[in-house]
């Protein structure tokens, strides 16, 4: 990170080209008199204008990513108001009662109605004893055919 080289004992410039031109007018005093530390003063205010330069920029855009995110959509804010509107109506309103209200008037008239459409009680019922008879019938017959015309007898002991 850039931070790490910053270094509180020098200064910094309140823009690049400043501080460029520190530079250059230390370096080329550093140069007539040969005093390199000059030059590396010169280098360190660059580093430090540069990096708070950049600091700056990154703030501005974490507080414009902040703004824009605490700002109020109008879909959610749409969506938070019907959903605060349909809890107050349900907090308001017996749903258990409408529930069965709407099933009374709608459900038990469809049942009926398919019920009388569908299930026919007498032809179930005829169709039922019809079945009974038939296999009443059957099983007489092989009752008859397995013992054909004999006669049994019981005697007590």
């Amino acid at each position: 990170m850039l931070t790490d080289y910053k270094n509180d004992l020098f200064a910094t410039h309140a823009d690049m080209n400043s501080a460029l031109r520190y530079v250059s007018d230390l370096s080329g005093a550093a140069a007539s008199s040969a005093d390199s530390i000059s030059i590396r003063t010169a280098a360190a205010v660059l580093l430090n204008t540069a990096i708070e330069l950049h600091r700056a920029e990154k703030q501005v855009l974490v507080d414009k990513i902040n703004e824009m995110s605490t700002r109020a959509n109008p879909v959610t804010a749409l969506l938070t108001l019907v959903r605060e509107q349909v809890r107050e109506a349900i907090a308001e309103q017996d749903v258990g009662e409408l529930i069965e209200n709407w099933m009374a008037d709608n459900l038990d008239d469809k049942i009926q109605d398919w019920n009388n459409e569908n299930v026919d009680i007498e032809n179930a019922v005829e169709e039922y004893m019809s079945k009974y008879s038939v296999m009443e019938d059957l099983i007489s017959e092989k009752i008859g055919s397995f013992f054909g015309n004999n006669t049994f007898s019981i005697e007590p002991n």
